[in-house]
């Protein structure tokens, strides 16, 4: 017998005289072999796949002159602002419609029966008639407020009353009037003035489409430079990971040759981990930019262009080393001139002005001379009544003046109140935008001024962060400096490289901002755009 320790410890089922060892590890045999059967059958999960490879989209080479075309052909807003001047401009030549010839006329018939009393004069107990009425009338309003019309009248009756010098005879009249008023609505001042105002009207939509296309270039402009800005950005990006790629490589050789440390490694790959997303930032910056500046080119049907990748062609312009900056006194006299937003509160005043004074007139007495000579006839022969009428065989001349005058006026006084306060608003209005364009030009050549001193400041700072880095590396190699100097000297090449190029783009963009505050900005770069051949008619 085995002993009484061990006999207690033989698992449950063994059976007596078999070691219980093999017992136990035949058990532990058939649960792993029921284990690894379950482990065959299960879903092996598929292998994780590469990445999608995404195709290079197709590059667009686009110079600036092409991107102002593009955007003069198709922008959005400048369609809406060509479409308003058409619409002022066919409103002008519809208010000389107003001064045309009207031509009116109305023809009656009436068929009349009454009963009478007696019969004597009637020559019956009923009396029938019937009359045939023409009227035609020419009338034309007058820009001195006057109204001249020319009116004939003819009227044929037929009766069986014994009163009547025939049955049938014919009554026709030939009239001139003309109208003045001497008071109220007097002047081509009041009568034009809804042609002045049109004219106005027109003018103000034309200058407003001028500041809608100066705008249009301007931000195509700073798009363009934006978009170029991008590009150099992401080129620096890319460059500090090339530099930091090849550092990172170098330390890991020397590592493996035993002359460097895995700090110094660590530190290297943790550098080239962040330039990297600083070159992932750049790239989505880099696209942005290109979305902007296709959405003040493109229209939605450019799909395919949508598609493409823009690469900017044109150059930042050149500062020269003895430029010559203009005077802020020069730019404002050509801003006040020139600028679109002036002339429109320019044109608002005049408005104002018409306004006022045609308050003025109506709140005067109405007071109208009319003058009017006519010629009649009465035959029975419709032809000989018409003859002796046009033959100003009776003629009939007379003068009248007619006076009104609202008790109170109160409408027009009000009237009257109301548009002189609206001629202080628009002057005070002409007076804020000249404020407005006075800071508009100082703060555009400040910043031409600013942006011309922080390019060539720029430009000596990479000159000296590059010849920093190249010291610096050499020291490196020569055991004088640490790993963490090389990277931090590297940073700074890697900054003062992207201010340079972006302060060369700032400086485009402030030359843009300069036009664009003195109102010369066009596609022909300067000429005046607005003026005669350069408008939509």
């Amino acid at each position: 017998m085995p002993p009484v320790g061990l006999a207690e410890n033989v698992p449950r089922g063994s059976k007596r005289g078999e070691p219980w060892e093999r017992r136990f590890f035949m058990l532990g045999a058939m649960h792993l072999a029921a284990l690894l059967f379950l482990l065959a059958f299960q879903d092996t999960p598929a292998p994780a796949s590469a990445p999608p490879q995404t195709a290079e989209p197709e590059r667009w080479a686009l110079s600036l002159p092409e991107a102002r075309a593009l955007a003069l052909r198709g922008n959005l807003d400048l369609q809406l602002a060509e479409e308003s001047v058409q619409q002022a401009h066919f409103g002008y030549m519809g208010s000389f419609g107003a001064f045309e010839w009207n031509f009116k006329a109305q023809g009656s018939y009436t068929d009349s029966t009454r009963e009478v009393t007696s019969s004597f004069l009637s020559g019956g107990n009923v009396i029938k008639s019937q009359n045939d009425g023409l009227n035609f009338t020419f009338e034309r309003p007058l820009q001195t407020g006057g109204l001249f019309d020319v009116t004939f009248r003819t009227n044929i009756e037929t009766t069986n009353a014994a009163i009547a010098d025939a049955n049938k005879q014919s009554s026709d009249e030939l009239a001139l009037s003309f109208t003045q008023p001497l008071l109220r609505g007097r002047g081509s001042d009041y009568a034009a003035a809804a042609i002045h105002e049109e004219s106005l009207r027109w003018q103000q939509q034309v200058e407003s489409w001028r500041g809608t296309r100066q705008a249009t270039l301007a931000q195509v402009d700073l798009a363009y430079w934006d978009l170029r800005a991008a590009s150099d950005a992401l080129e620096v990006r890319q460059s500090a990971v090339n530099l930091g790629t090849a550092l990172s490589e170098r330390r890991r050789q020397e590592l493996d040759a035993g002359v460097g440390t895995e700090l110094a490694v660590i530190e290297s790959q943790a550098e080239l981990a962040t330039r990297r997303e600083t070159l992932l930032a750049a790239q989505n910056l880099r696209r942005q930019r290109e979305d902007e500046l296709k959405t003040l080119i493109l229209s939605a049907k450019d799909l395919g262009l949508w598609e493409r990748a823009v690469d900017p062609t044109d150059n930042y312009p050149k500062l020269e080393s003895q430029v010559e900056l203009p005077s802020w006194r020069e730019v404002l006299a050509t801003a006040l001139d020139q600028r679109s937003d002036l002339r429109q509160s320019q044109f608002e005043i005049e408005l104002a002005e018409i306004a006022k004074s045609k308050a003025y007139s109506e709140r005067l007495s109405g007071l109208d001379l009319v003058l009017r000579a006519s010629a009649n006839a009465v035959d029975p022969s419709w032809r000989r009544s018409v003859a002796d009428t046009l033959d100003w065989e009776a003629p009939v001349y007379s003068a009248q003046l007619s006076y009104d005058m609202p008790i109170g006026n109160v409408a027009a006084r009000s009237k009257v109140k109301q548009t002189e306060s609206a001629l202080r608003s628009a002057w005070i209005t002409w007076e804020k935008a000249q404020r407005d364009v006075v800071a508009d030009v100082r703060a555009a050549v400040r910043e031409v001024a600013y942006r011309s001193e922080a390019m060539t400041a720029a430009d000596q700072s990479l000159d000296l962060a590059r010849r920093q880095l190249d010291q610096e590396e050499a020291r490196n190699r020569e055991g004088l400096s640490t790993n963490y100097q090389v990277l931090e000297v590297q940073q700074a090449f890697v900054e003062a490289l992207s201010t340079q190029r972006q302060s060369r783009a700032e400086w485009a963009k402030a030359w843009v901002a300069l036009e664009r505050a003195q109102g010369t900005l066009s596609p022909e770069g300067g000429a005046n755009p607005g003026e005669s051949g350069d408008r939509p008619r």
